[in-house]
């Protein structure tokens, strides 16, 4: 299968692969009629999900640390993967949000939906009562520090301003907590870099945030 900037095309397939057989185990396989995870591996290796079995295994592990089980993934192997690990730090910060979110003000009330499928440069559309916000979420592994955005984040922030919010989860290593920054293009200071290599643009934050 073709990759673009190291990033699997079916990426969030996947995810929400390695969630559902995370955490409910073998009842995820049963809804689609599969009673192994064998076969339930082989089936997504035929639908070109996935190239190999492994692929599908690995998404697993990712999520098991978030939920009570036996089995001993790569997560578990201490700093053997450890560049894996910081990686998924993004995903790791979303999973926060959508167990988390109604934790925050402005979002308690308030129900999401989830796009991080259609590439539009947020992550959630968020709506309450009267309201609406596109939910960009970035996670920061340490009390403070710094995070990017994409061009079509940019963009998209520079659109919509107020509307857009970039929802930071500090603190993942320990004890995460939320800062939600409205108008984000307005209110913090970016600076522009353009990776040759990729023929891209990021937008690069100046100062660490906390």
């Amino acid at each position: 299968m073709e990759k673009q900037n190291n990033k699997h095309e079916n990426y969030e397939i996947l995810n929400l692969i390695g969630y559902g057989l995370s955490k409910f185990n073998n009842q995820f396989i049963n809804e689609f009629g599969f009673t192994t995870k064998s076969a339930f591996y082989t089936f997504c290796v035929n639908q070109k999900i996935a190239e190999t079995v492994g692929t599908i295994k690995n998404r697993m592990d990712l999520f098991d640390p978030f939920f009570p089980n036996n089995r001993k993934g790569w997560w578990q192997k201490g700093d053997t993967y450890i560049h894996r690990k910081l990686q998924e730090t993004g995903l790791e910060a979303e999973l926060y949000f959508i167990n988390n979110y109604k934790n925050i003000n402005l979002f308690n009330s308030a129900t999401i939906e989830d796009a991080r499928l259609f590439g539009d440069g947020y992550d959630f559309q968020v709506k309450t009562e009267h309201d609406y916000f596109l939910a960009e979420i970035k996670g920061i592994r340490e009390e403070k520090g710094k995070f990017r955005l994409t061009e079509k984040e940019y963009s998209q922030a520079l659109a919509y301003k107020e509307k857009y919010i970039i929802t930071v989860v500090l603190n993942l290593n320990n004890i995460p907590n939320f800062l939600t920054i409205e108008d984000p293009i307005k209110n913090l200071n970016f600076k522009k870099i353009t990776i040759k290599s990729k023929e891209r643009k990021e937008y690069h934050l100046e100062k660490n945030i906390y």
